[in-house]
């Protein structure tokens, strides 16, 4: 777990590949002394969604996609289901599913990798927004 306490350590961890790796995520705890918990704990929860996303969700929906379509047309289109052709169809329809989802969940990651960096940017933003607003009231 990675404990962040300043606006520069939240604005550092979409470099950091241990926080914002594709596949290595360290959940992360926010520890802001001038800040109410309730804000920590929402912050923290936005941030730690996307590090539980893991790509597996559109791997499957792509596989699921591209093997019905896959084996759809083949059914439609083939004359009989028990020859070599056939069946070498069949393993290069699965073949191509499999690829297609393994890029669908690359897409994924890199997606979530993505919106993790823009809501760091936001979160900081918001901090310093919120440390300048405290400021003025005083």
């Amino acid at each position: 777990m990675r404990v962040v306490s300043t606006i520069q350590e939240i604005l550092d961890l979409p470099s950091d590949r241990e926080v914002n790796g594709l596949f290595v995520r360290s959940p992360l705890r926010f520890n802001f002394e001038a800040l109410p918990r309730a804000e920590q704990i929402r912050w923290e929860a936005r941030l730690n969604r996307y590090q539980r996303r893991c790509g597996c969700n559109a791997g499957a929906i792509t596989l699921i996609a591209m093997t019905g379509a896959g084996l759809g047309y083949l059914a439609l289109t083939s004359a009989s289901f028990l020859t070599l052709s056939f069946l070498l169809s069949v393993f290069f329809v699965l073949v191509i599913a499999f690829v297609g989802a393994f890029i669908s969940k690359l897409a994924a990651l890199v997606a979530t990798r993505i919106q993790f960096r823009t809501t760091c940017e936001r979160i900081g933003f918001e901090i310093v927004k919120q440390f300048e607003l405290d400021a003025t009231e005083v």
